[in-house]
């Protein structure tokens, strides 16, 4: 038996730039916000070997969010401007599931099933007084099964296919009707129809060489994928906001490869690619989009170890790309990590940070204007880590436990 409590607390400040043309004019304005969040989930798992080629694994966990935001300052031109329909809010969830599955053999194959009973609760409330709480709740039963199959006698070459259904996080920040004012002629509201989306997906995978060249194929299809609508505000000329809407359905169909060499003993190399070509046959807000897009995706894993020293270099690079009318332009990362052990590895110094890369900016056309967001938050960052272990005394054997919480936003991707 296992039982885990995971606290998380998160503090995120956020920056922007937006800007709109409509062929004559241009105007900029920026803005800043503040989200906090205090997530609690308590886990209890059991694991039964019923034989030695049969193990049972069940279990149920609970996990209550708190959160709120609170909008700072948005300006235009230079200039300060506080616009008091901004209003800071705070999100209550509460999360409970329950699950079971079984994982043996049979013959060759290696297998596994399970299945889990989920239920989303959610309330958001305004801070100002003023306006009542929304609410939502939703159930899902979500069954997966995983297979496994080595293709020779060493292992070296196998065979994958895996299904799973579904149920994705409460829309913690797209319920509420709160407006959020994103610059003095764009604002943001959510939709407390919204539900959250559910997805199947079976994914073919073949691991050659013993995973030293993996790939992968994956078929998706989702219902009620949320997605930003732009509208023209009808009393306010000039002014547009954007809220999310379910999508009744989409298809993605995704393939992967992934390349891990160990050039030398303390040398290894990641590199991974990614193709998802997402499918448009929907009709949103009037306008109807067909077609393919394509969202590719690359990644480098580069790390090196050797005597008490260690380094590495990591890169992802995601290009532009299409989808529902928005642009997406490319963005990247470069992460630079070095440490050093000191005393027979009693004490490590390490120094990590992004040292170079470029942040979303977003295109959308809405009636006769092109709206661009830029996020302008400095992509560079650095920390300094050191960690000193020690021992004396009786002699014990401690497991590490690693928190396992995300908050998840469902915001328009910036």
């Amino acid at each position: 038996m296992d039982v885990i409590a995971d606290w998380l607390n998160r503090i995120l400040s956020t920056e922007y730039l937006y800007s709109s043309n409509d062929g004559q004019n241009r105007q900029q304005a920026y803005s800043a916000q503040e989200n906090r969040s205090n997530m609690l989930k308590l886990a209890v798992d059991f694991s039964d070997p019923l034989s030695e080629k049969l193990e049972l694994e069940y279990g149920a966990s609970a996990q209550y969010i708190a959160s709120s935001y609170s909008p700072e300052t948005v300006g235009q031109d230079g200039s300060e401007t506080d616009l008091g329909s901004s209003l800071p809010t705070r999100t209550r969830a509460f999360t409970p599931l329950a699950y079971a599955s079984v994982a043996g053999k049979l013959w060759k194959i290696q297998y596994s099933a399970g299945l889990n009973l989920q239920m989303n609760w959610i309330e958001y409330i305004p801070l100002d007084g003023g306006g009542s709480p929304s609410g939502n709740i939703q159930w899902g039963v979500n069954p997966s099964v995983q297979l496994r199959m080595p293709l020779d006698s060493r292992g070296r070459f196998s065979l994958r296919l895996n299904y799973r259904h579904q149920l994705d996080n409460i829309p913690y920040d797209a319920i509420s009707s709160t407006v959020r004012w994103i610059d003095p002629w764009h604002y943001s509201t959510g939709n407390p129809d919204l539900v959250a989306p559910t997805r199947d997906r079976v994914m073919l995978g073949l691991s050659l060489f013993g995973d030293i060249l993996s790939l992968q194929g994956t078929y998706t299809h989702s219902r009620n994928s949320i997605y930003w609508d732009n509208f023209a505000d009808p009393d306010s000329p000039g002014v547009f906001y954007e809220t999310p809407v379910n999508i009744p359905r989409r298809n993605f169909y995704g393939l992967n490869a992934e390349l891990n060499l160990n050039p030398l003993k303390p040398w290894r190399i990641k590199l991974s690619a990614e193709y998802t070509f997402n499918v448009e046959d929907n009709t949103i807000g009037g306008v109807t989009y067909r077609g393919t897009n394509v969202h590719h995706f690359y990644m480098l894993l580069n790390q090196l170890s050797f005597k008490g020293w260690g380094a590495a270099v990591n890169a992802v690079y995601d290009p532009a790309f299409r989808s529902f009318g928005y642009t997406y332009h490319s963005v990247y990362t470069v992460n630079l990590q070095f440490y050093k052990t000191f005393m027979d590895g009693r004490l490590r110094v390490a120094l990590s940070g992004i040292v170079a890369g470029k942040r979303r900016r977003i295109d959308r056309i809405v009636g006769d204007q092109v709206i661009t967001h830029a996020y302008t938050t400095p992509a560079q960052t650095a920390t300094l880590s050191v960690f000193w272990s020690f021992s004396g005394g009786r002699k014990v054997s401690v497991r590490r436990v690693s928190g396992g919480q995300s908050y998840e936003e469902v915001v328009n991707e910036r």
